[in-house]
């Protein structure tokens, strides 16, 4: 009975929302290489590159506690190369967006490359570039259709108000679903 009065007490102060954040969003920013594509599978636009080492920077809205890179995989390599919150000599993450399953990019369904868990009390910076993919001798492709982000309308002790709430205000540039 006190375990079930905790945990409704808890779920009373915190909700998370999910927010959608495509190529278009104010808040990424994409060095020149990246162009636009339409998937047959999906029926939607999305943007890729094949130049080695262009990238995608994305800030994530307040209050994030994890975000998902979502994508098409395909046949030949493709190689992601990510960072959160790096400023100077960090590790590169990978993600391999190769599926050998995959018989034709137009017809690839739409995957989540890689998802990384955060700390909901600051505010993060997601870089992802594309790296050179071994299953290709060094040659890449990299796609990006969205970031699916969880938010926490209310992090316990935290009273900035801007991060307090989820209404539409709070979440602009960002799209909410």
């Amino acid at each position: 009975m006190l375990a079930t009065l905790f945990f409704l007490a808890l779920a009373s102060i915190s909700h998370a929302a999910t927010v959608t954040i495509s190529a278009s969003d104010p808040s990424i920013s994409l060095t020149p290489g990246w162009s636009q594509q339409f998937s047959q599978s999906a029926q939607n636009s999305y943007i890729q590159t094949d130049s080695l080492l262009c990238d995608l920077t994305a800030t994530l809205p307040p209050s994030a506690t994890s975000v998902s890179y979502v994508g098409y995989k395909r046949a030949g390599g493709s190689t992601y190369g990510y960072t959160l919150d790096c400023e100077d000599d960090c590790i590169l993450q990978t993600a391999n967006g190769t599926d050998l399953s995959v018989s034709d990019d137009a017809t690839a369904l739409q995957s989540t490359i890689f998802s990384i868990d955060m700390d909901p009390s600051t505010q993060h910076t997601l870089r992802v570039y594309n790296i050179p993919s071994e299953a290709s001798n060094g040659a890449s492709k990299i796609t990006f259709d969205h970031l699916s982000v969880l938010v926490q309308d209310h992090i316990p002790g935290n009273h900035d108000r801007s991060h307090a709430s989820l209404d539409q205000s709070n979440l602009s540039p960002y799209n909410s679903q």
